[in-house]
């Protein structure tokens, strides 16, 4: 099978959905990228327009000498042969393409109308911001009708998101629920229950919501001052983080990582005793899809404090796994901190227990194996 699969941007760090995408799935996997279907390329870089645009033909170089009726006709028969959907038609049948892969619901809508109109099956992959965002699904609130309408399948990743893209006007059939999962080399290392770290990955932006982690830190910290938190990550609120950690006299507590890659992350994980992610709906609707970093921290067998967001109950059993607040309860997940900094003995038996239900149900090469038994229905 070949399979086409369309990112709006090419190697980002954090999607790590989409490498396990273009790596496991079966079949010959062919990638295209680019935010618009005007701007797509290929893995190389090169623009479809200019790899499968129509040439200026002979009768260009005769315009002049041509009646404008016969003249104006050339010229627009060009454009039309040059529409960014007739190029990508173009492309996928010389590709001899059986399925494409459309990464984010906003990558589905502008590959849609091509592959309705040469009967190549669309699967659109929604993630997050895609399914939440006001001003998205604002500014495609008719087009992404019209996606589902012609799409074969819409993957989702949580409950709670399969329940507002049917809302939207997905039919239900075409549904399917598949959450991701984590790398599998998070479950070769055993966490650090007796060390005082505690880990944080993600971007630092507004849904991710940094600063009530580190506001929750602090106040867990004035009760156990030998704690530390790592961060991972990068993004627009990083410099907004390190100043409120400064004033709050954390600097030497707060440990600003910057962006890693996998092994590291797992490495990290195997020094820390507790995972910890203060997810929000940001001010725009921005939420998250699944949070691969809590999979990850879960199948390296940290106990989790989080946020009653998105996908996260999916995953997180308040409880049995780990402990969850409300979104914007600074002061709730403080306590749930302190609680399991002392009781290394509970924080252990949420570990292995989050451990088990990540194995059980969260694996990657489940939701790998759930997208290829898709995709082979798809082109029977």
């Amino acid at each position: 099978m070949n399979i086409c699969i369309v990112t709006p941007s090419k190697n980002q760090i954090t999607e790590t959905f989409i490498l396990a995408h273009r790596t496991m799935l079966k079949g010959n996997i062919i990638s295209l990228y680019g935010h618009t279907k005007d701007s797509l390329c290929t893995e190389s870089g090169e623009a479809l327009a200019e790899l499968y645009g129509v040439k200026k033909s002979f009768w260009f170089k005769i315009l002049p000498f041509l009646p404008y009726h016969y003249a104006f006709k050339i010229i627009q028969k060009h454009r039309e042969e040059n529409t960014a959907n007739e190029v990508l038609k173009r492309y996928l049948r010389a590709n001899k393409i059986n399925l494409v892969l459309a990464e984010y619901g906003t990558t589905g809508v502008e590959l849609y109308q091509a592959c309705n109109e040469i009967n190549v099956p669309l699967v659109v992959h929604f993630h997050g911001f895609d399914a939440s965002r006001y001003d998205v699904l604002k500014r495609n609130e008719q087009t992404y009708k019209e996606m589902f309408q012609a799409a074969a399948k819409v993957i989702v990743v949580s409950e709670r998101m399969m329940a507002d893209i049917e809302k939207m006007g997905c039919p239900p059939e075409k549904l399917a629920l598949n959450p991701y999962g984590p790398q599998e080399s998070f479950g070769f290392r055993e966490p650090n229950y007796e060390s005082n770290n505690i880990l944080s990955v993600g971007r630092f932006t507004e849904k991710k919501a940094p600063y009530l982690t580190i506001l929750a830190f602090y106040e867990a910290w004035k009760k156990q001052p030998s704690l530390q938190l790592k961060m991972v990550g990068e993004g627009s609120l990083l410099s907004m983080c390190k100043s409120l950690a400064t004033s709050l006299g954390l600097e030497n507590n707060i440990h600003f990582l910057g962006a890693q890659q996998h092994e590291k992350v797992s490495q990290f994980m195997s020094e820390s005793f507790l995972f910890v992610q203060h997810s929000i709906i940001a001010e725009n609707g921005d939420s998250e899809g699944t949070p691969v970093a809590i999979l990850e921290a879960s199948a390296s067998g940290l106990p989790i404090v989080s946020t009653y967001h998105a996908g996260i109950p999916d995953v997180v059993l308040h409880e049995n796994t780990g402990y969850l607040v409300q979104e914007q309860d600074v002061e709730g997940m403080a306590l749930y901190i302190i609680k399991v900094a002392e009781n290394r003995d509970e924080a252990k038996k949420m570990g292995q227990a989050g451990r088990l239900r990540v194995q059980e149900n969260f694996k990657l090469e489940r939701h790998i194996k759930a997208l290829n038994q898709i995709f082979i229905k798809t082109v029977e």
